[in-house]
């Protein structure tokens, strides 16, 4: 009796359900099987990896040919990231609102952090690679993000504080998050996210991106009438200040 051939999906370990695969000019992809995913669906994710999205029951050849019709669209992105998110190492300091982060190589062991006045030293071994995407997840997942939680909680929250009761907004709370994604969000509630991230930006995109939520908490859409009022809040800069935050990008 002739054996069945095996499905490509049972090539994913079923408790994973993800896989590597190396190419020369995208570099790793991950390849995810999702059991609600219909389509093949490529996307770069913040720390400029491509990840790949396919159903549990896909063809994986057909997902490498998928990849390779949008490669063109991919390596341009992939070159555009790298110029506006720069790899964190010890060559420059991070400039934030109000505060530096300095990444210092020196001795063994393990990676340390403290703060002199309004600069945080990352002290990390001599040997570390700063061009391994993991060492770049690690610092900014263990040693930044921490610094970023603690500077945005001490500042953000007043700052709402002051631009609401300027504009006679009302919202019922207000916290900071580790979101990539967006810089803030407002839901029904009227409750205030704020990304830890919004310290990289100078002042006044800082109070955009927050009157843009405040506006939130009066109009809950981006229709014309929200728009008046963030004309309104920001003397007509709103288009001309949101142009300016697309030219940044989350670390």
């Amino acid at each position: 009796m002739a054996r069945r051939k095996k499905k490509s999906a049972e090539k994913y370990p079923r408790k994973e359900e993800k896989k590597i695969i190396h190419d020369e000019e995208l570099g790793d992809i991950e390849i995810r099987l999702g059991e609600r995913t219909r389509y093949n669906s490529l996307r770069l994710s913040y720390d400029g990896e491509i990840i790949a999205r396919m159903p549990a029951n896909g063809s994986e050849q057909a997902l490498l040919d998928f990849i390779e019709k949008h490669r063109e669209r991919f390596v341009a992105a992939l070159k555009e990231h790298q110029t506006k998110r720069p790899l964190i190492s010890d060559r420059e300091p991070i400039k934030a609102n109000g505060f530096t982060i300095q990444i210092c190589c020196a001795g063994h062991g393990h990676i340390k952090t403290y703060a002199v006045d309004d600069t945080y030293y990352i002290v990390c071994p001599l040997n570390r690679d700063f061009e391994d995407k993991r060492e770049q997840r690690f610092i900014k997942e263990y040693h930044i993000e921490p610094i970023l939680c603690h500077e945005a909680f001490r500042y953000l929250p007043k700052r709402v504080e002051t631009l609401a009761a300027k504009y006679r907004f009302t919202y019922s709370y207000i916290d900071t998050s580790s979101s990539k994604s967006r810089w803030g969000s407002c839901n029904s509630k009227r409750e205030i996210r704020l990304s830890t991230s919004l310290m990289f930006l100078p002042d006044h995109l800082i109070d955009y991106v927050i009157l843009h939520e405040l506006c939130h908490t009066a109009v809950m859409n981006h229709g014309e009438e929200f728009w008046k009022l963030m004309n309104v809040v920001t003397k007509d800069k709103a288009l001309a200040l949101r142009k300016e935050l697309r030219e940044y990008r989350i670390l």
